[in-house]
């Protein structure tokens, strides 16, 4: 079984809107994809949307006795001694027997296909019937499935047809586009975001290969956010590249690792993006591209910190579009800006968003058409300065 092929894809970011729409109708959903891809993001997402709390259950480790709970032998006037079981907190706090009234609740079983055999049977009566042992779900308990396809060559197994029809699948893909509008939107660090947008690497953003098992890590988008979280901290703690070649391929895997260690190299020749921004129409920028990358990732850096940095950065901007080789620069600087909900309020309120406006509208405006779909407000007052 591989639903990877068999099934119709869709992207990352549509996701949780299907979820909404399918569970409403009370089915139960199986989001197939990659490992690292987000599908644990998504299911966040879809709770926060729906008002509801989340839990996630790595359905691969459980034991059946974990949802069914503890056998024990207690007498029953008609029946005599009979066999009943003790439910488990977790589950007992979601059913209508113990706590009727509880709150909305996404229970999201990950892994689900690696579950072991003995524990297949149990949660098919739970997604077939809701029922958990002797208790029963409430109606506001939704139920989520996730794992990676067999293309992958994880512990996943083929799930017994009978099975598989319980469910809605979902197979969930990742672009870089895609993953780039949510990383804007959460503000992962813009060296990560400029080493993934530069043409030269863009293809470490996603370099899982099933066929390279003996590989310890790689690159995914959760890889990659997750050394963007960590990525100040890195820097700051470890001098030696050989340190931070070591760390960044523990992340997402020695070829990317060490691809990224070298993009940061650039840094020597870039010195501190502040300076730029200090006259942003005249300093002295990077002879090289991926050093110029390097400042532009810097840039978005020192925009999410601090307002001030807004005005400058637009003005940087206005120079590279006045350049046709760096428009591709000038253009992810601004899309990136623009996806920004802590940078959105001073690009607004900047007077340079109207010269911005003017330029792209007579010379870019396919960057115009692509700043409607991350920030509407934004390009509409644009069109109007």
């Amino acid at each position: 079984m591989d639903t990877g092929i068999t099934h119709i894809s869709t992207t990352i970011d549509k996701a949780a809107s299907y979820l909404r729409v399918v569970t409403k109708h009370g089915e139960a959903v199986m989001m197939l994809g990659l490992p690292g891809i987000g599908k644990t993001q998504v299911a966040t997402q879809f709770a926060r949307a729906i008002g509801a709390e989340i839990y996630c259950i790595i359905a691969a480790l459980r034991d059946r006795l974990d949802i069914i709970g503890l056998p024990y032998g207690k007498d029953d006037a008609a029946l005599g001694r009979v066999t009943s079981y003790a439910p488990d907190a977790f589950f007992a706090r979601l059913s209508k027997e113990r706590d009727p009234n509880g709150p909305k609740t996404v229970v999201l079983f990950d892994e689900l296909p690696a579950a072991p055999e003995t524990v297949m049977p149990v949660l098919y009566r739970l997604f077939q019937e809701r029922v958990a042992g002797e208790l029963t779900l409430r109606d506001n308990v939704i139920l989520v499935a996730a794992g990676n396809p067999a293309s992958a060559l994880s512990a996943c197994r083929d799930m017994q047809p009978v099975f598989r029809r319980r469910f809605v699948w979902l197979n969930l893909v990742s672009t870089l586009d895609v993953w780039r509008k949510w990383a804007d939107a959460n503000g992962v660090d813009g060296r990560v975001l400029a080493f993934l947008c530069n043409p030269s690497f863009a293809q470490h953003f996603q370099n899982f290969d099933p066929k390279a098992r003996h590989l310890l890590t790689y690159a995914t988008p959760d890889s990659w956010t997750k050394l963007a979280r960590a990525l100040p901290d890195i820097l700051a703690g470890f001098d030696s590249n050989g340190d931070r070649n070591a760390i960044f391929a523990g992340y997402v895997g020695q070829a990317a690792g060490t691809a990224f260690s070298g993009f940061l190299e650039y840094g020597r020749e870039l010195g501190d993006p502040r300076d730029v921004l200090q006259a942003p129409k005249s300093a002295k920028l990077p002879s090289k591209q991926d050093a110029l990358w390097l400042l532009i990732g810097g840039v978005l850096n020192l925009c999410e910190e601090d307002s001030k940095f807004v005005r400058p950065a637009l003005q940087l901007a206005q120079r590279l579009f006045a350049d046709r080789t760096f428009a591709d620069f000038a253009a992810f600087l601004v899309r990136s800006m623009a996806g920004r909900p802590t940078i959105q309020p001073a690009m607004l309120k900047s007077t340079e968003l109207s010269d911005l406006a003017r330029i792209l509208q007579t010379e870019h405006k396919e960057v115009m058409r692509a700043l409607e779909t991350v920030n509407l407000d934004l390009a509409t007052q644009a069109r109007a300065a």
